[in-house]
C-alpha cells in the first residue's frame, strides 16, 4: 500500500526562512540551512522549498544572482549542502521561468521542481521540462481561494484569477506533463484553523498524486485529510516549524489512525 507523506513547506525570502499568512503576511523565523537540518533530523518524508525573494533583490543576505539564474548563492548553497549530507528529497520552486533555472536547481540537488505561474503563462516550458526530466520531476502548485462557497483558481501570489475550475485546471496540468499536484488553499494559509476537506468533492479520481496544503494546525487536521483515498500527502508550513519534533508527532497520529505512513526510524 502506498504510504501517505508528511511534507514541511519552507518559504525563503531574502536570506531567511519565513512564515506566512494568506500569502501576504511574512515574518522571519530562522535560517535556511538550520531549518533543513532540523527537518531532516525529524525524518520528514520530503520538503517543499520555495524562494519568494523579490526578483530585483541584488543586495543583502540573499546574494541574489542574475535574473537568468534567479536563485541566490546562499539559497543554492543550502540546497547543495542538504542534498549532499541529508536524506530527505527536495522539491524547489519560486518564480521559475526558464530551463536554465530548472537545470541550476537540479544540478544543485533538487529532486523535483515546483511550478505555479508557468502552467498558465508558459505551458511550453512545462512540457519541455517533462520531456527533458520526466513528469515525475514536476509538481504543480494549484492555488485557490475560497469565496462565497466557491473556489477560484489563482496564481502569481494569488494576484491573478483564472476562469477554469479546479478540475479543469487539474486536467490541463496533467495534459502538459505535470506529475504531481499540490492543492494550496490560499485563504487558509497560516491560519492553523483546519484544512479544506470538502475540496475533495470538486475533483474526480486524480490521475497523479495529490498533495493538500493550507490550514494544518494539528495532527488531527492531517488525519482528516489523509483519510481520503484521493490524497497522497499533506504539506504544511507553520505547524512543522513551531511544534517540537512535529514530524514525528504527526506521523504517530497518522499511525494511530491506521493510516499507512513510513514508520518512525525507518529508512
Amino acid at each position: 500500500m502506498k504510504k501517505k507523506r508528511l511534507i514541511p513547506l519552507v518559504l525563503y525570502k531574502d536570506g531567511y526562512v519565513i512564515q506566512s499568512r494568506a500569502f501576504s503576511v511574512h515574518r522571519s523565523i530562522g535560517l535556511l540551512d538550520a531549518t533543513l537540518r532540523r527537518l531532516d533530523d525529524w525524518r520528514a518524508d520530503e520538503v517543499i522549498l520555495i524562494d519568494i525573494s523579490s526578483p530585483d533583490s541584488t543586495k543583502g543576505p540573499s546574494g541574489r544572482l542574475d535574473t537568468a539564474s534567479k536563485f541566490s548563492e546562499t539559497f543554492l548553497d543550502a540546497v547543495k549542502t542538504q542534498s549532499h549530507y541529508g536524506s530527505m528529497p527536495l522539491t524547489i520552486g519560486g518564480g521559475i521561468t526558464s530551463m536554465t533555472q530548472v537545470e541550476n536547481l537540479f544540478l544543485s540537488g533538487a529532486d523535483k521542481i515546483l511550478l505555479g505561474s508557468a502552467i498558465f503563462e508558459n505551458p511550453q516550458l512545462v512540457t519541455k521540462i517533462a520531456e527533458e526530466y520526466g513528469s515525475q520531476s514536476i509538481v504543480f502548485s494549484l492555488d485557490y481561494m475560497e469565496s462565497n462557497e466557491k473556489r477560484v483558481v489563482c496564481y502569481a501570489s494569488a494576484q491573478r484569477i483564472v476562469q477554469p475550475d479546479l478540475q479543469q485546471v487539474l486536467d490541463m496540468a496533467c495534459s502538459l506533463g505535470v506529475g504531481e499536484i499540490m492543492l494550496h488553499a490560499v485563504s487558509r494559509d497560516g491560519s492553523k484553523q483546519g484544512m479544506d476537506v470538502s475540496v475533495l468533492d470538486e475533483i474526480t479520481e486524480p490521475k497523479v498524486p495529490i498533495i493538500v496544503c493550507g490550514g494544518a494546525g494539528s495532527p488531527a487536521h492531517m488525519v482528516a485529510m489523509l483519510s481520503s483515498n484521493k490524497l497522497d500527502a499533506v504539506a504544511a508550513g507553520n505547524y512543522f516549524h513551531h511544534v517540537e519534533s512535529s514530524v514525528q508527532v504527526a506521523r504517530s497520529a497518522l499511525l494511530a489512525a491506521g493510516l499507512p505512513v513510513r514508520r518512525i526510524g525507518a529508512l
